[in-house]
């Protein structure tokens, strides 16, 4: 039994991605990843956590952009044992919205319900994401016995 998790970050993650830089239990590496922007080292079929930061890029993955490769993302995150998607943002300012999107937050919402029906977990993180993630990968890492 390892001291640490070994969590991989996809490396088109760029701009303000989790280091979990004050979580002593999580070390991360920067790896292309197939699914996800997050995942654990060895298990990538079984933990994998979908990152976004505004109801913008959501709203942007889920419009006519990027539709194809997002649902593509949806039907790899359904077939794994532990997914998620964390949205770096509050309920509340999720329905604030985005002026610039023809899909409404009503309308993002409706497909993240249909996500949470194909096993994927939905989480309203807000300021708290980075920890709420390093809870799950702990969590993760206590069930698979890769740390005391």
């Amino acid at each position: 039994m390892a001291n640490k998790i070994s969590v991989l970050r996809d490396t088109k993650e760029k701009l303000g991605f989790w280091t979990f830089n004050g979580y002593p239990k999580i070390t991360t590496t920067s790896k292309a990843l197939v699914t996800g922007d997050y995942t654990i080292d060895q298990y990538e079929d079984r933990f994998v956590i979908e990152r976004k930061k505004t109801f913008k890029e959501l709203a942007s993955n889920l419009g006519r952009h990027d539709h194809k490769r997002f649902y593509a993302e949806i039907d790899r995150l359904s077939k794994v044992e532990h997914s998620f998607i964390i949205i770096e943002t509050t309920l509340e300012e999720f329905y604030l919205g985005c002026s610039f999107s023809r899909l409404t937050p009503h309308t993002v919402h409706s497909h993240l319900l249909n996500f949470q029906l194909q096993g994927i977990q939905v989480i309203f993180g807000g300021w708290q994401s980075e920890w709420i993630a390093s809870k799950l990968i702990e969590k993760a890492g206590n069930k698979w016995g890769l740390i005391n």
